[in-house]
């Protein structure tokens, strides 16, 4: 993915990773932070979408 940067006055690569992950077993006591995790974006440039998670059930 790529964006124009208007302080750099070019264009400027978006990277990171996209998937899926599946987890089993008890994950109670992680539900709390991937709740929070989901509703405000994790890692960087979040600001260009970039962060985003869903959960399933």
């Amino acid at each position: 993915m790529r964006r124009y940067s208007n302080r750099q006055r070019q264009e400027v690569s978006l990277s990171g990773l996209v998937g899926n992950a599946v987890y089993e077993g008890d994950l109670g006591q992680f539900a709390p932070l991937l709740a929070y995790a989901s509703q405000v974006n994790i890692g960087k440039q979040t600001l260009f979408g970039l962060g985003r998670m869903e959960i399933e059930i």
